[in-house]
């Protein structure tokens, strides 16, 4: 599960990766579902969307709140995420998201890479845009962490992501995540890669 994430990234590094500005009233280092973040759903071109998706269908925008996350095993099954996985793939940038353990909040990174993409859908609902992050089964010693992780895009992955014609395709290659070996950076840190 990836219930908050943060993007503290230099507008450089976000235009070097995404080919766009990023909007810096949207970069935090503490993303909760329901905060805007600045999403990804055309390379060079960000949107504001609403954490939490709430599909064009629903009758209350209330199912954005339990809609943050999307398994990766089921995203094809579920009626909220069906469509938009057809039509509406996004990558949602970040520095680095939060899990828990022991009731301690553990701040995990990619060693390296000041920036990463997770894998995500977006909808539209009464003109508002939402979107989800899609979460996949932890790996190594991230498994120690939590049992689950966000779907983390190679870069070499971003456009596939966006504008792959045949979306069931292309999520059974995509949805294993990096294989990885978090070292522990600090008491409340844990670098990923």
């Amino acid at each position: 599960m990836c219930a908050r994430f943060g993007l503290i990234v230099s507008p450089h590094q976000f235009q070097f990766l995404f080919g766009t500005e990023l909007q810096s009233d949207l970069a935090r280092d503490d993303l909760r579902p329901t905060d805007q973040a600045e999403i990804i759903t055309t390379l060079g071109s960000a949107v504001p969307m609403r954490w939490g998706l709430i599909p064009y269908w629903a009758d209350d925008p209330k199912v954005g709140v339990r809609a943050f996350n999307a398994r990766s095993e089921t995203v094809t099954e579920k009626p909220t995420f069906r469509e938009p996985f057809k039509r509406s793939r996004c990558l949602v940038p970040a520095s680095h998201f939060f899990e828990w353990s022991d009731k301690q909040k553990i701040k995990i990174t990619v060693q390296g890479q000041p920036l990463i993409a997770f894998a995500g859908l977006y909808d539209q609902w009464n003109g508002i845009n939402s979107f989800t992050i899609i979460t996949t089964e932890a790996q190594g010693r991230m498994a120690e962490i939590h049992d689950r992780m966000p779907l983390i895009l190679p870069q070499e992955r971003f456009e596939d992501w966006l504008i792959g014609p045949s979306p069931e395709s292309l999520l059974h290659p995509i949805v294993h995540p990096f294989e990885f070996d978090p070292e522990p950076s600090g008491p409340q840190q844990a670098n990923l890669f």
